[in-house]
């Protein structure tokens, strides 16, 4: 019997417990709520300020009122291609899930209401990819968040770092807490490498040029990036109205040219890669240094991807 009574008690607090996880969720608050912390869930995501990476562009221009609903439309036209848009038309993958924008857009307009100019909101998203048949797997996203010059800055640091759900059972059999991630935020300084992928253009999105363009740096007009993207839904939507029609001709001629700059591109890129294998000499004239100087100059300018770096590089390092 005080077995029994034990076990009800247990399981009384643990009910307890739950609701007020939901509930502070709910509310948009952490259960583990602290002075930096807008918001949280659980050990691994979460929205709280934290101070700048670096001051060597400034301080931010906080506090700012931003509409939560733009901050969400606008990440929502965060799209990057396809890995086959060289050769298909077809395949797009948007940065965050709907889900993960209706979450960054509220908690980071909330934060930047009383964020301080010497702070960052730092955060961790969790997104849910298709698996196999039935199964998910579950990933994190991390970044930065902060206003600057008129123009909201995300920056990402991780990016679809799965969660290890066999080491977390290890971890805790009982399953009443989750295994504490520790993610990167990113930085102004340099990208982490996470995140390289191009994304589709649209007004109000670029992405931040230092010595060489940032993909994991999104500098967005809020208003702007909104109203074009919602722009382009209803156009879709009603694709036989006048003005809708023009402005998907437009969008499609635009997009398509993209795709042939980029083939050209990538076409004359590779012939130049072979000549200078295949003319006079295994290297084309040039010493294993050169070569290697000449790579990481495609690299940076981003005329090859990092996985077709890595393989020539390894090739070149092969000949030594």
């Amino acid at each position: 019997m005080k077995l029994i009574k034990k076990q009800i008690f247990i399981l009384f607090l643990s009910t307890l417990f739950l609701a007020a996880q939901v509930q502070a969720e709910d509310d948009g608050k952490g259960f583990f709520d602290g002075e930096d912390v807008i918001w949280q869930s659980g050990k691994n995501v979460y929205f709280k300020y934290e101070a700048l990476d670096t001051k060597k562009y400034g301080l931010n221009d906080h506090p700012v009122d931003l509409n939560e609903k733009d901050i969400s439309v606008a990440l929502e036209s965060l799209i990057v291609w396809d890995k086959e848009y060289l050769t298909t038309e077809e395949g797009s993958t948007p940065v965050f899930s709907i889900r993960e924008t209706n979450r960054l857009g509220k908690f980071i307009a909330k934060g930047l209401k009383r964020a301080r100019p010497d702070q960052d909101i730092v955060f961790v998203t969790e997104n849910v990819n298709p698996k196999l048949l039935i199964l998910k797997d579950k990933a994190f996203n991390s970044g930065r968040a902060f206003f600057k010059d008129g123009k909201l800055n995300i920056i990402i640091g991780e990016y679809n770092r799965y969660r290890n759900e066999a080491f977390e059972r290890a971890y805790d059999p009982g399953g009443q807490a989750k295994l504490p991630y520790f993610l990167t935020h990113g930085s102004r300084t340099s990208s982490t490498g996470a995140f390289n992928e191009a994304i589709i253009k649209v007004p109000g999105v670029e992405n931040m040029k230092q010595d060489k363009t940032r993909r994991d740096w999104f500098v967005i007009d809020v208003e702007l990036a909104a109203e074009s993207y919602l722009a382009q839904l209803k156009a879709k939507q009603n694709p036989q109205g006048e003005e809708n029609r023009r402005l998907l001709d437009k969008q499609a001629a635009q997009l398509a040219r993209e795709r042939r700059e980029m083939r050209l591109e990538m076409a004359r890129l590779r012939k130049e890669m072979e000549e200078n294998n295949g003319s006079g000499s295994a290297n084309g004239g040039q010493s294993l240094e050169e070569r290697l100087q000449t790579l990481d100059e495609l690299r940076d300018k981003e005329l090859i991807t990092r996985e077709e770096y890595e393989t020539k590089r390894q090739e070149i390092l092969n000949e030594i």
